[in-house]
């Protein structure tokens, strides 16, 4: 806005994405140490101290460095204003990845947080190579079949804009 110019709190500040927070403590996230720290995180951003919140689960990391989890959250909080991938939310997703190759977390979030990018091919490569070692059972299988299916619709578009 312009010097001196009335500003809206809720339009300067990034709003706390609770559902985001609700799906990260469905893969465990909400319980142990780490959901301590997430729980301290949360509370803060949505606060809108999203520098505060991100510091903490740095803190947290510098105790428990193996953590997915804490990995997770703090590429979470590292997101920037509307769902772009910043290179720090990247990197703390590979972190994730590479601390816990079998879980599912870091790679939906990573895949997530790439589609909300508009890196729709990247999200794509990496949800379908998260499904093929996923049970059919598994409560994340569904869901992430029907994101790949929206990945493909916007790639469709992506690559006939003119929807021919």
């Amino acid at each position: 806005g312009l010097k001196g110019q009335p500003r809206n709190a809720a339009s300067v500040a990034p709003r706390f994405d609770e559902d985001l927070a609700k799906l990260r403590n469905s893969f465990g996230g909400a319980y142990g140490t780490a959901g301590q720290w997430l729980t301290l995180s949360d509370g803060l951003a949505r606060q809108g101290k999203t520098k505060e919140a991100a510091n903490v689960l740095v803190a947290a990391l510098r105790s428990s460095p193996e953590d997915a989890t804490l990995w997770v959250g703090l590429g979470n909080a590292l997101m920037q204003p509307g769902g772009l991938l910043s290179p720090a939310a990247d990197y703390s997703y590979r972190q994730a990845i590479r601390v816990a190759p079998q879980s599912a977390a870091g790679p939906f979030f990573r895949g997530l947080a790439l589609a909300s990018s508009g890196q729709f091919r990247e999200a794509r490569t990496i949800w379908t190579d998260l499904l093929a070692r996923l049970p059919e059972k598994a409560p994340l299988h569904a869901q992430l079949q029907a994101d790949i299916k929206r990945l493909d619709l916007l790639l469709e578009r992506q690559s006939d804009p003119a929807g021919r």
